[in-house]
């Protein structure tokens, strides 16, 4: 028997879990919470409930999304869509428990082509909405691992959505019986198709990545522990020897991976998804950046740096939308790729290299660094 706690559980997708998940799981305990029995932006009041009550699980349903309305208030939007995700996390992290969140499609903008998204696709949010959700994800990743992130995409149900006037097929279908014009989306495809030509050469690429940010999440409660005793030379020891291992390995995998992807693709999947030599080498320094951010990330909540985390990952989000705009339109899908590594270096790279050189703890046990301020 597990104990299934859900938040945002009383919209149109927490009453049908309701409905149908004892069918499933008819020994489960399902806890299905309204916004007002709790508020996902109050971190105290998440983290007190979710230890007090220890669920098994905790799937995520909390969020605004009602995208016209979203466009209008940005600031609730990323409290409920990316700092709420963030309290949820860390509150699992603490209790032990599995976290599955909602997130959405679009974290993509459509390709003219309307070719299909795959999981592992680099985000290119097209709104405000989209970008919070965004945010959200890449909040959840460094604090808590054990997590599943779920892209909903044309969601639809027999309760309805409250906050867009209830469910879509009835009032089709309402709006039909009365012979009223109907005004919908004509231009959006949804549903499964086959997946894209360059997934398969993300998943390899990112292979790596992944198994180092699960290698060096431990290390998070050994920071907080060396940071409370004043430690700090074996701080920086272990913290510059998991950033450093973390690159040569994601280096020496992608120049593998690109040096040898003719062989390794046509052995795998077959000649016509190998991937470009320029594309192999933007998936390769992504993997490298991304890995050197995990590694990162680890002390940066250890030592409790939260501000310039969101900082980092809202303004990267927003840049990022626009340079993938522009150089997707000059490189095709490999200018996405691009548009990010150069987001992440400008906003999150270069920000987090500065404060590790100048404020951090580690910075009093580098020689020669002179910090002027300490981690909150």
């Amino acid at each position: 028997m597990s104990r299934v706690l859900v938040t945002g559980g009383r919209g149109q997708l927490g009453h049908d879990l309701e409905r149908r998940w004892p069918e499933r799981h008819p020994g489960d305990e399902l806890l299905p919470l309204s916004h007002h029995e709790l508020d996902v932006t109050d971190a105290e009041a998440v983290r007190r409930l979710i230890l007090a009550q220890q669920p098994s699980i905790v799937i995520n349903l909390a969020a605004y999304h009602v995208v016209d309305e979203v466009e209008g208030n940005p600031a609730k939007a990323f409290a409920v869509n990316a700092i709420g995700p963030r309290n949820v996390a860390l509150a699992c992290k603490e209790a032990g428990a599995i976290m599955v969140h909602l997130s959405t499609d679009y974290v993509f903008t459509d390709s003219s082509n309307h070719r299909p998204h795959v999981e592992d696709e680099p985000v290119n949010p097209p709104n405000v909405y989209g970008v919070s959700k965004a945010a959200g994800e890449m909040m959840i990743g460094p604090s808590w691992p054990s997590h599943f992130i779920v892209r909903g995409s044309g969601l639809y149900g027999v309760a309805g959505s409250s906050g867009k006037g209830g469910n879509f097929v009835e009032t089709m279908l309402k709006l039909a019986e009365q012979g009223k014009p109907i005004k919908v989306v004509a231009d959006q495809v949804l549903g499964p198709e086959a997946a894209a030509r360059y997934s398969v050469a993300q998943r390899l690429f990112f292979l790596p990545p992944v198994i180092i940010a699960l290698a060096t999440t431990p290390l998070w409660p050994a920071y907080s522990e060396a940071l409370a005793r004043g430690d700090r030379k074996w701080v920086r020891t272990i913290f510059m020897r998991s950033v450093v291992g973390s690159v040569l390995i994601a280096a020496l995998g992608g120049a593998v991976l690109t040096l040898l992807r003719g062989p390794i693709f046509s052995i795998w999947v077959g000649p016509d998804l190998v991937p470009s030599l320029s594309f192999s080498l933007a998936l390769a320094i992504w993997a490298v950046l991304y890995s050197w951010g995990a590694a990162v990330v680890v002390l940066l909540n250890a030592a409790n740096v939260i501000m310039l985390q969101v900082v980092a990952a809202l303004s990267m989000g927003v840049a990022s939308l626009v340079l993938k705009t522009y150089l997707a339109s000059a490189l095709g899908i490999e200018g996405i790729v691009w548009g990010v590594i150069a987001a992440y270096v400008a906003l999150t790279f270069i920000p987090y290299t500065i404060y590790f050189i100048r404020w951090s703890p580690v910075a009093a046990a580098i020689p020669h660094a002179v910090p002027t301020g300490e981690a909150a």
